[in-house]
């Protein structure tokens, strides 16, 4: 067994992957998101004026502003880039949103089933935060990630967080791509540097190592008209990563099918991308938390097979 083999199998579980993609890659860059965090240096000043606009407008009561705008920065999971790219008067919506499921949850007398949808659409960007349903996510394939090549280009972020209810609540977050002026289209020619065909935000905050996985795949999708599955578990953790890459657009609401494929068989996912690149190919990241319940090769085995079928039934269902 080579050295980079050697080391694979400390590192990793149930990898399809080529060697190649794993080498010069540690343990912590494999068990990370994948993702590098970019600092928002204005955040702490900003959280001060959403507290501001809060207490202005008088809907939570004074002594719980701090704590709801904390809970939201915080515990939700989401990174910085969100908030940068946000106003202070688009968060405290969403802030006031978030808080009012809460109220009428308890008006309701159901306070650990909290209900919520609220959803905010702009020219180049969208969030959405829903619990106990998934109505959202067919609707941002249809309006955002489904757009045939040669349209505008879009990505989306996922997180899975837990209320204080204990109750889960899906963040979603959708961005329009912003292409290099030179990127290419071409979409049966070998990428050797990802950057050239990447939206500029995933060139910023994608790792090294995401890069050369996606690079894996997207030369895979190329020379194919199906989907590329692609995956790995990290031994240290249990954690799967499922990685799949197609042509956009070939097999409408695959992203939501997924969604509605790892519900059924009630897999923790706790963070999901989407990202679409300027060659026409998508690909879609789902991170599974480990659990108890079924072991790694089983969920790998399972999802890999069916989402390989959903990908047909799909398109055939919409063609």
């Amino acid at each position: 067994m080579s050295a980079i083999a050697n080391k694979l199998a400390g590192l990793t579980l149930n990898n399809n992957f080529s060697s190649s993609s794993f080498q010069n890659v540690n343990g912590a860059e494999i068990e990370g998101s994948g993702y590098n965090k970019i600092a928002f240096p204005g955040k702490d000043a900003q959280m001060s004026a959403v507290m501001d606009e809060l207490d202005s407008l008088g809907f939570i009561p004074e002594n719980l502003i701090e704590s709801e705008t904390k809970w939201f920065y915080e515990s939700l999971g989401i990174d910085d880039l969100f908030f940068a790219r946000e106003s202070v008067a688009s968060i405290v919506s969403h802030i006031l949103a978030l808080y009012s499921g809460k109220v009428d949850a308890y008006a309701r007398g159901v306070v650990d089933k909290p209900f919520l949808q609220h959803r905010r659409e702009y020219d180049d960007h969208a969030v959405y935060f829903e619990t106990g349903t998934e109505e959202f996510e067919s609707k941002i394939d249809d309006k955002y990630l489904d757009k045939i090549p040669g349209d505008d280009a879009y990505r989306m972020e996922i997180f899975n967080s837990i209320l204080p209810s204990g109750e889960k609540i899906k963040c979603q977050f959708v961005y329009k791509c912003s292409f290099d002026d030179d990127a290419t289209t071409v979409n049966d020619k070998t990428v050797e540097n990802i950057d050239s065909v990447s939206d500029k935000t995933f060139t910023q905050i994608a790792s090294n190592h995401t890069k050369a996985l996606f690079t894996e795949v997207i030369n895979e999708v190329t020379q194919t008209q199906g989907p590329i599955i692609k995956h790995f578990s990290i031994a240290s953790t249990g954690e799967q990563r499922i990685i799949i890459g197609y042509r956009r657009n070939s097999s409408p609401r695959y992203s939501s099918a997924l969604s509605a494929l790892c519900k059924y068989y009630n897999l923790d996912v706790t963070r999901k991308y989407v990202e679409n690149f300027s060659n026409g190919v998508s690909i879609i990241s789902v991170y599974i938390a480990h659990s108890d319940d079924i072991t790694p090769e089983m969920v790998i085995y399972q999802l890999t097979k069916e989402a390989s079928l959903l990908y047909y039934l799909v398109l055939n269902l919409t063609h």
